[in-house]
Parts: structure tokens; sequence; C-alpha cells
């Protein structure tokens, strides 16, 4: 477990401090969301032009069975960002904050 300690120089700013780390994380998850979200509707239209799921794709793309066209690159591209915004997502929800 990572422990991070934040002090302020005056107690008057406990207060403020525990807001913003809190407003601050709140508002990371929900960007993340809304790029998840669209991350994923553009994966879907991926999908359906190619019928086959995002995941299964992946993995032949990884085993360089996929090809290497344009929109190879930028399924395999799209698919990753999703991948690196759902780890991003889940290191932040195991964030806890005790003030």
């Amino acid at each position: 477990m990572t422990e991070i300690s934040i002090r302020t120089k005056s107690k008057d700013n406990r207060e403020s401090v525990s807001w913003i780390i809190s407003t601050s994380l709140a508002r990371g998850k929900s960007i993340i969301k809304a790029a998840m979200k669209k991350t994923r509707s553009l994966l879907a239209e991926y999908e359906k032009r190619n019928n086959i799921s995002s995941e299964k794709f992946f993995k032949k793309y990884h085993a360089g069975l996929a090809g290497d066209g344009g929109d190879v690159i930028d399924w395999a591209g799209e698919h990753q960002i999703y991948l690196d915004l759902k780890r991003n997502l889940e290191v932040l929800e195991d964030i806890t904050f005790a003030h």
C-alpha cells in the first residue's frame, strides 16, 4: 500500500486542502469515465463494422493476425487507450482519502 502525507503550514487550511483533494479525485474519475464512454463508443463502431469484439480483435492484433491497415492500427490504438483509461480509473477508485 502506498501512503501519501500532505501537510499545510496553517491549520486553518486543512479544510480547504481536504476539499481540493476530494474534489480533484472526483473530477479525475469523472473525466476518465467520460473519456471511456467516448472511446467505448468508437470501439463499438469498429466492432459492428468488423463483426468481432475489441477484446478478440486485440488478441489477434497482438498475435500478428489482424493485418496492419489504417483501421487496424486505429482500432488497436483506441482499444489500448480504453485499457489505459480503465486501469487509471481503477487506481483512482482504489484511493481512500482520510481527512
